[in-house]
C-alpha cells in the first residue's frame, strides 16, 4: 500500500556528487520547512556537512571558529553575478545541496520512500529574475 504527501513548497537537503552515487550510503538528508529563511537554512547546510564529514576534534574546532579548511556554504549564484538564494552549496565532492522545492510529493511504501520534486531554473533578463523552465525530479529513498 502506498500512501502519499504532497507538500507544495519546502526546502530539500540532498549529498550529490559527482559522478552521482549515493553518500554515506543515502543521498536523501532532509525535508525542512519552507518558511525556513535562506540565512538560517545556509547555517544549517553548514552544520550538518561539519557533523558528516569531521571528526569530533575539528568539529569542536570548527565551533571555536577555529577550523578554517571547513567549505562555508553559500548560494548559487545567476548569470548576472547575483545571489540566488533558494539553491545553497557546500563542500567539494561530496556537496551537501539545499534548495527550495516545489510541488514535492512523497509516496511511502514498504521498503523505501519516493519522492517527486519539480526545481524552477532561474536567471536574469533585463535585471529582472525569470524562470526559464521546470524540471522534475526524483529521489528513491531505502528504508534501513
Amino acid at each position: 500500500m502506498s500512501v502519499l504527501v504532497f507538500i507544495k513548497q519546502a526546502w530539500l537537503m540532498t549529498w550529490e556528487r559527482l559522478p552521482l552515487a549515493d553518500v554515506h550510503g543515502q543521498r536523501f538528508v532532509g525535508i525542512f520547512n519552507r518558511a525556513i529563511s535562506s540565512r538560517h537554512m545556509a547555517q544549517m547546510v553548514e552544520q550538518t556537512y561539519a557533523c558528516n564529514q569531521l571528526r569530533p576534534y575539528e568539529q569542536a574546532r570548527h565551533l571555536q571558529h577555529l577550523y578554517k579548511d571547513l567549505p562555508r556554504a553559500d548560494f548559487m549564484y545567476l548569470n548576472d553575478g547575483s545571489a540566488f538564494e533558494d539553491i545553497i552549496l557546500c563542500g567539494i565532492a561530496p556537496i551537501l545541496w539545499a534548495r527550495r522545492v516545489y510541488d514535492l510529493t512523497v509516496s511511502h511504501q514498504e521498503n523505501a520512500d519516493s519522492l517527486m520534486w519539480r526545481e524552477p531554473h532561474v536567471f536574469v533578463e533585463h535585471d529582472q529574475r525569470v524562470i526559464d523552465f521546470w524540471e522534475d525530479f526524483a529521489l528513491t529513498v531505502k528504508h534501513r
